[in-house]
C-alpha cells in the first residue's frame, strides 16, 4: 500500500516536471512610489506580505544610494522614462551587452526610475519568491536496511516518514537553523 502511494507520487512528479513549461519571466515598469508600496508589490506583482516589505526596503535603500547596484551600465536617453522603457526592452530582448545581473532568471524584474539617487536614474530590481511547500521522497539507510522516506517541507519545518515498503517504521521533525 505504502509502495503504491509512493509510486503514484513519484510518477506524478515525474509528469510534472516531464511537461511543466516555466512561464517566461515577466519583466514590469512601475513608478518609484509603487515600488515603495508594499501591499502594491503583494498584490500587483503576487509577491507574499513579508517578503513585499522586506523587498521595499531594499529598493528605498537601493533608490537612495545607501546601497551599491551589483552592476552599473550607461543608457542614453532623453528622460528617465524612456530609460527606463530602453531597458526593459533591452533585458526583453536579452541583450548581451547588459551585465549578466540585469539578464539574470528571476521569478519578477521590476524596472524604475530612482529619481532620489542621482548616480543611477534606473533600478532594475530581481526578485525570487520562496518556495514555501516541498514534498521529498528518497531512502534512507538505518542499521543496515534501507528505508523510503516521504516528506513535507513548509519553509524551516521538514516532516518525514520512514517505511520498509509494507509498514511505517519511524518519523523525523527537522528544523532549519540556517539558510544560505
Amino acid at each position: 500500500m505504502v509502495m503504491a502511494i509512493l509510486a503514484m507520487i513519484l510518477a506524478g512528479l515525474c509528469f510534472y516536471l516531464w511537461h511543466h513549461k516555466e512561464p517566461p519571466e515577466k519583466i514590469e515598469v512601475a513608478t518609484p512610489e509603487q515600488v515603495r508600496n508594499p501591499y502594491y508589490l503583494e498584490n500587483h506583482f503576487q509577491i507574499p506580505e513579508t517578503q513585499a516589505k522586506e523587498t521595499v526596503k531594499i529598493i528605498e535603500r537601493a533608490q537612495t544610494g545607501k546601497t551599491q547596484p551589483a552592476a552599473d551600465f550607461k543608457v542614453i536617453a532623453q528622460t528617465p522614462q524612456e530609460a527606463v522603457t530602453q531597458v526593459k526592452s533591452r533585458i526583453e530582448k536579452k541583450d548581451e551587452t547588459l551585465p549578466k545581473a540585469a539578464l539574470e532568471k528571476t521569478d519578477k524584474t521590476i524596472v524604475t526610475e530612482q529619481p532620489e539617487n542621482k548616480e543611477h536614474d534606473v533600478g532594475v530590481y530581481k526578485i525570487n519568491l520562496r518556495k514555501d511547500h516541498k514534498i521529498k521522497v528518497g531512502t534512507v539507510l538505518a542499521d543496515d536496511k534501507l528505508y523510503y522516506s516521504l516528506g513535507y517541507q513548509n519553509r524551516r519545518m521538514e516532516y518525514q516518514l520512514f517505511m520498509d515498503g509494507k509498514n511505517i517504521k519511524g518519523g523525523a521533525v527537522t528544523y532549519t537553523v540556517a539558510e544560505w
